[in-house]
């Protein structure tokens, strides 16, 4: 059998904080109501970043058990490039995980994360097998405007047909400017079938005063056909060359579904 290699680029968000200036302003009068005491946020909940969990699971799999039959490198890349911020509450909710222990304590991460490569010095794209947007709510303020995720996704799938997107939760942040491939006036994801961290999901996790839109009802106004399980219950979605899922419980399965379609 020949040996194939894949060549994963993996997009973490450069995004540290929630900024209040990208929120939409409250109603004229609505400056001074107080809010509702489920609203209103702990001190500590100011930073956000890259979720450890799905960028653990897809640096393991794709690096650390690849087959015989198959080998691959992992790029990292960000916005702004360098070290990328992880996001302290996926840390916390990760930390008996023993992938993502592994993956943290890893000499080569380390080396890897403090050297992510900057997007826009991303120059062909066409080589890449995957492009893979790892959520965290920080994706939602930077990889959803910045013009280099779109240029590298459509570059990608225009110029290799064999190429497959990926994003999970606030990742699919990142897809929303991007085109079609077959078209440059469509978006990728019109009439797609594919899934993100929901509504439900964003009020029970107290995000949804603190991010800049709801990604739910973006992705519906962009044509996407949104398939959504209850919430925090694992679900996947795989509509040809584009695979999502729902949030971080369904890391595992979004990372297997990934390496099907690049038959690893």
């Amino acid at each position: 059998r020949m040996t194939t290699t894949n060549k994963i680029l993996v997009v973490l968000t450069s995004q540290d904080q929630f900024t209040e200036s990208h929120r939409s302003k409250p109603p004229h009068g609505g400056e001074n109501n107080p809010k509702p005491p489920h609203q209103q946020q702990p001190e500590s909940q100011t930073s956000t970043g890259f979720d450890v969990k799905e960028a653990a699971y897809v640096y393991t799999r794709f690096c650390q058990q690849s087959s015989s039959s198959s080998s691959c490198t992992i790029e990292f890349a960000s916005p702004r490039g360098g070290q990328p911020p992880m996001d302290p509450q996926s840390e916390q909710a990760s930390k008996s995980d023993p992938t993502v222990k592994k993956f943290l304590s890893d000499k080569q991460v380390k080396d890897l994360l403090s050297n992510t490569r900057k997007l826009s010095d991303i120059k062909n794209p066409s080589e890449y097998t995957a492009a893979v947007f790892v959520g965290g709510a920080g994706a939602m303020f930077d990889l959803a405007e910045d013009p280099d995720v779109p240029r590298i996704t459509e570059k990608m799938m225009r110029e290799n047909r064999q190429s497959v997107v990926a994003a999970i939760g606030h990742g699919l942040a990142a897809l929303i400017n991007v085109k079609s491939p077959q078209s440059t006036n469509d978006p990728l994801l019109k009439n797609k079938r594919v899934t993100c961290n929901t509504d439900e999901e964003e009020r029970e996790m107290r995000l949804e005063d603190k991010v800049p839109f709801s990604l739910e009802r973006k992705l519906k106004e962009i044509g996407a056909h949104v398939d959504k399980q209850e919430k925090f219950k694992e679900h996947v979605v795989v509509d040809e060359r584009i695979i999502t899922a729902q949030n971080r419980d369904s890391t595992q399965q979004w990372v297997e579904r990934i390496a099907e379609n690049l038959r690893m």
